[in-house]
């Protein structure tokens, strides 16, 4: 066979590796999410590069926490160099113990007291 079949190969892979990186575990928003004990999935936050807003846990507005792990991944996705541009923020969410508990994250500026966060995003998640 020749080497450019080959090349044409390895590229279908190298593409479906990369689709299915991008998607096989983000959680969106609103969809019930079913985890056991022991596994996690990650949900994908959009985010704006340079403006000063994060995503935080709401726990005053979240249940059942302690039915799960939260923790932000080192490897959120970068924005692009330049001020302004779109980026990925990663979270994890872990089962812990069997229960169920409502995940509220909230995308704001933590020095801004007292003013509504930009947009939020609930998880209800069920471990079993």
């Amino acid at each position: 066979m020749s080497g450019r079949f080959w090349s044409g190969i390895g590229l279908a892979a190298v593409c479906l590796v990369v689709l299915l990186a991008g998607c096989a575990t983000s959680a969106p928003a609103g969809r019930p999410l079913q985890l056991a004990v022991g596994t996690s999935t990650q949900v994908v936050l959009p985010a704006t590069a340079g403006t000063g807003y994060v995503w935080t846990v709401n726990r005053s507005a979240s249940e059942g926490l302690q039915h799960v792990e939260l923790r932000a991944a080192d490897g959120s996705r970068p924005a692009p160099d330049r001020l302004g541009g779109p980026r990925d923020v990663i979270w994890h969410i872990e089962g812990r113990t069997p229960g169920d508990a409502v995940v509220q994250f909230e995308y704001h500026r933590p020095w801004e007291a007292g003013v509504a966060p930009a947009r939020t995003a609930t998880y209800r998640v069920t471990v079993r």
